[in-house]
């Protein structure tokens, strides 16, 4: 990995430079360690007015400073969802670009990075735990899912700018408890990786279009926020956050347990 210095300025925010090390500074506070595997969820405009002319290298810099963070011993994951057989359209594996932000979509063709094959969920990961992640079901919340192995291995998953609601990884935990609002349907397509074009088949937790389900994590956030599970730092003019997927998971348990709607603006109709 290119070393780079901490002073470089990515952002300036009322009239101050925001740098590298505010970055890792910032991580370090919400509980991202050295070893570490992060999921990251990315807004990249939340932090002030890009200083960089260059793209490429502004996006670089931002993914080089969080494979730092977690060093050669932690694993960094994105997700670059597509969504590709919901739209009737192939999953190329080397090609399809992800939907899910500007810095999803560097990460994933950058030196090093593998992608996984999943035609709806896919995610991008470098680090030393790349290949063992990559070896993924085709249940999409489910068993062996990215997000089964999140929780497994008590990732932390990270909010770079981006809200505590973008968090994918609660449609696992519905998966779990099983919710009434949500059911399993399967989509088919075809994978290309390469020369290789195959059939496919995968599961998708999806809405129950009948009802009015709207999520609304509110109550969760709350509830992390008072247990001190979800840690928070401010770098420019956005915000960092982050939770543990133990944590979460064990704290939307009970929520679901208490109330199976808890994590909707309403009861369904």
């Amino acid at each position: 990995m290119k070393k780079e210095a901490n002073s470089i300025a990515l952002y300036t925010h009322n009239g101050a430079n925001v740098n590298r090390s505010d970055f890792v500074k910032a991580l370090r506070a919400v509980g991202v360690r050295t070893g570490d595997t992060i999921f990251v969820h990315s807004a990249m405009f939340a932090f002030g007015r890009f200083v960089a002319k260059d793209k490429k290298a502004f996006l670089t810099s931002i993914s080089n400073m969080l494979k730092k963070t977690v060093g050669k011993s932690g694993t960094v994951i994105m997700p670059t969802f597509t969504y590709s057989f919901t739209k009737k359209e192939p999953f190329d594996v080397r090609r399809s670009p992800s939907t899910v932000g500007v810095l999803t979509e560097h990460f994933r063709k950058e030196r090093g990075v593998v992608r996984t094959k999943h035609p709806l969920f896919s995610v991008a990961i470098w680090g030393k735990k790349k290949v063992a992640f990559s070896k993924i079901s085709q249940d999409s919340f489910g068993t062996g899912s990215i997000f089964d192995i999140l929780c497994r291995g008590n990732a932390a998953i990270v909010f770079l700018g981006a809200p505590f609601q973008s968090m994918t990884f609660l449609h696992y935990i519905e998966q779990s408890h099983v919710v009434p609002y949500r059911y399993v349907k399967t989509f088919s397509g075809t994978v290309i990786d390469g020369n290789k074009k195959s059939a496919a088949s995968c599961t998708f937790l999806v809405r129950d279009l009948s009802k009015d389900v709207e999520t609304d994590t509110t109550k969760l956030e709350m509830l992390l926020r008072k247990k001190k599970l979800l840690r928070e730092a401010h770098v420019g003019g956005g915000t960092i956050l982050a939770v543990r997927a133990k944590d979460c998971f064990r704290g939307v348990m009970q929520m679901l347990d208490n109330d199976i709607y808890s994590l909707l603006k309403r009861k369904p109709s």
